[in-house]
């Protein structure tokens, strides 16, 4: 899904095609958030951990509030960040979107500037790419402009989040919760601030996995190849601009 590793301007140079799988995981990597999103507002494993130790207290979780009437901001809004505001939109919430690259949110979806989104949200979810214009942009100055101490959840790239200044937002109260399933290196250091705190729920980037999505990223990563090698163009191409400069003979439509 994500070419964020590759170098696509090298690859262009050298007549490379660098296609990707845009939509092999969109129901994982929704369900993954939502489920992060819940555990995080029912604080699923805080009183998991509470029991196990010994403590039967639900006193000690408090306060936990209702989700419906709540509002949700997706940090972009594709296919996987559509899913999800399908999801929550049906337990009563709202969502609001913070997308440069689209003109209109469908679905009831409400598209709004960054500072607007910051503000409005009680829930927040990161579903943009990561390039140089998203690294670190949720950091200092975004949880600053927080007003509703939301709970974060990020199943898209570790560094889209700096992970530093999250960690002193959580501790000064200004994020209440997060649900990671990306982290900037992976796996975390053992001394990783996030892994200590008991607002923080941690899943090794698992949000894309089920083994129906895997067969599917298997053959059409295949089907990409065998077209290239056909001469045919494949279904999604990065860099498109590589077309005409490859060596091999690529259909331009």
């Amino acid at each position: 899904m994500g070419v964020d590793p590759i170098d696509l301007r090298a690859a262009t140079d050298l007549g490379i095609i660098v296609a990707n799988v845009p939509d092999y995981c969109v129901d994982e990597v929704a369900i993954q958030t939502v489920a992060l999103l819940m555990a995080l507002i029912r604080k699923v494993t805080f009183f998991h951990q509470k029991v196990t130790s010994g403590e039967w207290d639900f006193r000690q979780g408090r306060p936990i509030h209702r989700i419906r009437a709540k509002t949700m901001g997706l940090v972009g809004c594709g296919r996987i960040g559509t899913e999800v505001a399908k999801i929550v939109s049906s337990l009563g919430v709202k969502v609001l979107t913070f997308d440069p690259y689209i003109q209109k949110a469908e679905g009831g979806i409400e598209l709004v500037d960054l500072d607007t989104f910051l503000e409005k949200a009680d829930f927040i979810s990161i579903h943009c790419p990561l390039n140089e214009s998203t690294r670190h942009l949720i950091g200092k100055e975004a949880f600053q402009k927080m007003k509703r101490r939301p709970l974060l959840v990020n199943t898209s790239r570790g560094p889209i989040i700096d992970e530093r200044a999250l960690a002193e937002a959580l501790r000064a109260g200004l994020v209440s919760g997060a649900g990671i399933d990306v982290i900037e290196k992976e796996p975390p250091d053992p001394q990783h601030p996030l892994l200590k705190m008991e607002n923080v729920i941690f899943s090794p980037h698992i949000a894309f996995y089920s083994e129906e999505s895997m067969r599917e990223l298997n053959r059409i990563t295949a089907e990409a190849v065998a077209d290239v090698l056909q001469g045919k163009r494949p279904r999604s191409v990065v860099n498109r601009e590589v077309l005409g400069k490859t060596r091999a003979k690529i259909a331009q439509s």
